[in-house]
């Protein structure tokens, strides 16, 4: 499991306590049933009229996936990469004698030879 998630649960949790300290409210009201229904039932509702049934079963099902994933392995991506870059990239033209007779009649001590 990567530890990002738990770490943003414990920093949103810490920092909802905090507010709650901050404001004057018991700590314990977090955790009142009233309010954790009306968030929790309220959020799945909404979330559902925005899909289709079958989305959202396959979004519960998704869940321990998604809790318990690996880093990918980037190694196919990054051959997939470097294939379409050598389609992309034309080859580099090769200098021609005429260019490498020019160059070399070109170059003194002072300057250094830039054909090709």
């Amino acid at each position: 499991m990567d530890p990002a998630g738990l770490i943003g649960l414990a920093v949103a949790l810490g920092t909802v306590f905090v507010v709650m300290l901050i404001e004057g409210t018991p700590p314990m009201a977090i955790v009142l049933p009233g309010p954790l229904l009306l968030v929790w039932v309220t959020t799945l509702a909404v979330g559902l009229m925005g899909h289709t049934l079958k989305d959202a079963m396959g979004s519960f099902a998704a869940v321990p996936t998604a809790l318990r994933s690996k880093a990918p392995d980037p190694s196919g991506t990054i051959e997939t990469l470097v294939s379409l870059a050598d389609k992309a990239t034309p080859p580099a033209p090769s200098p021609t004698r005429s260019c490498a007779r020019a160059c070399s009649r070109r170059s003194t001590a002072r300057t250094p030879r830039t054909c090709g």
